[in-house]
């Protein structure tokens, strides 16, 4: 059994201690002074002002006394936090005084971000299904027949990713607006969710195998345990963070340090972006997973805008193609099948109809990934681990990873022209282009 860490350890715990290892660390406390009931600005330098680190991590039985204690002695009887519980601190005084005050509507707001982030991606899971099975159908011709690799631990895991990624780094750096590095640090936190979709994945259906189309009706199971262990993973993860001890290692005071979530937190919006970004990821890397089962690749030519389609790209609708009229350079997805390239895809026009993404984008893309990482289908999820990822990467690079074979390359063009060797063997040969 794969023990995880979800939001209130492996992606909370990380703000304090970030927010003071990027060199912005709490100055020394000032003593707590004033009207218990004076009202002062909701942000981190209110927080700071009034020392309320150094309150929590000074307050008497700190290291046992459980938010629930906490609250109650201080007036708060029904603060009542967790996922699904909406607690709340009301108004300065009414009947909670500052500085307990402070904690508790912090805490409240880190509450509200939590629930609405986890309901926010179960929603996205929720959608996995239909937005799996929609572009099997849209890009898989005679479907009950087949032979797509059907390896549903990359579904989740790629999922996953794209929430690691996409929705951690949005996360962050829309409502806290921390530096790179700080995104960086808890996307990759949030990486072992993906372990969470292969493990379960792996338990249910044990070895990859090639499946038919009814397997993937099937999806919905599969994602209903992904999310019961979701929703498992952070009730626990919060119940664990509301009975520590405020002040303990483990406890909310950790978890406010700096008063990252002392401000109002407008969730909606920022949970309607995240999914936005995730669900772009995934469709981006399922089309590209589909259209790769079925070995395609972008094949560029020089001099080769002559069709009667824009900027003389080939018109056909079922032809992926893409003209740069300026440098007379065409742009093409095709599929290799033995010796031999076949220009139709089936289906083509939906990927850029329905799912906005056109042959211009994938095919540079693709160029541009296999020029940057100088390798063939280079994906940077895989560097997670490394810390080489950047917030800039996740919509940009290798969205789309083809394989590409350049007819420019002197070696490649030699073979095909002077050789006469088809274009899929002088790709192969002279390019070392895995199709």
């Amino acid at each position: 059994m794969i023990r995880l860490t979800f939001f209130s350890q492996a992606f909370i715990f990380t703000i304090g201690a970030l927010v003071n290892a990027q060199g912005n660390a709490v100055p020394p406390q000032t003593p707590l002074n004033g009207s218990p009931c004076l009202k002062l600005p909701i942000n981190n330098s209110t927080w700071k002002a009034l020392g309320i680190d150094q309150y929590i991590s000074s307050y008497p039985n700190g290291q046992k006394l459980t938010l629930t204690q906490f609250a109650k002695l201080n007036n708060g009887g029904n603060f009542i936090c967790g996922y699904g519980e909406n607690c709340n601190a009301g108004q300065l005084c009414h009947p909670i005084q500052s500085p307990a005050w402070q904690v508790l509507y912090a805490t409240q707001e880190y509450n509200h971000l939590m629930n609405a982030m986890t309901d926010s991606i179960n929603y996205v899971l929720s959608q996995l299904q239909s937005i799996c099975s929609s572009m099997l159908n849209d890009l898989t011709e005679n479907i009950e027949d087949s032979r797509f690799l059907m390896d549903i631990k990359w579904v989740f895991s790629d999922l996953w990713r794209g929430i690691a990624f996409g929705a951690g780094m949005l996360l962050v750096s829309s409502l806290f607006g921390f530096t790179t590095f700080f995104g960086l640090f808890v996307a990759t936190n949030l990486l072992p969710l993906s372990i969470l979709g292969i493990a379960i994945a792996s338990v249910i259906q044990g070895k990859p195998h090639t499946v038919t189309f009814e397997d993937w009706t099937n999806l919905s199971f599969y994602v209903s345990k992904v999310q019961d262990q979701f929703v498992n993973t952070v009730t626990k993860g919060l119940e664990n963070l509301y009975s520590s001890g405020i002040s303990s290692e483990n406890g909310i005071g950790t978890v406010l340090t700096g008063g990252t979530f002392f401000q109002p937190i407008k969730a909606a919006p920022t949970m309607q972006k995240m999914e936005q970004n995730i669900q772009y990821i995934f469709q981006a890397r399922m089309i590209a997973r589909i259209l790769r089962s079925q070995n395609a690749y972008v094949l560029i030519y020089h001099d080769e805008c002559k069709g009667s389609g824009p900027e003389g790209a080939a018109s056909e609708s079922n032809v992926l193609s893409y003209c740069d009229a300026i440098n007379k350079v065409s742009y093409n997805i095709v599929r290799a099948h033995k010796k031999k390239t076949h220009k139709a895809i089936f289906n083509a026009s939906v990927i850029k109809n329905k799912y906005g993404f056109t042959t211009e984008f994938m095919t540079k893309n693709s160029l541009e990934c296999q020029t940057k990482y100088n390798k063939f289908e280079h994906d940077p999820f895989e560097e997670i681990d490394k810390s080489k990822i950047t917030p800039e990467m996740i919509n940009t690079d290798c969205i789309f990873n083809f394989p590409v074979c350049d007819m420019r390359n002197e070696e490649i063009r030699s073979l095909k022209y002077d050789h006469h060797k088809t274009t899929v063997s002088a790709c192969r040969r002279g390019g070392g282009v895995p199709i």
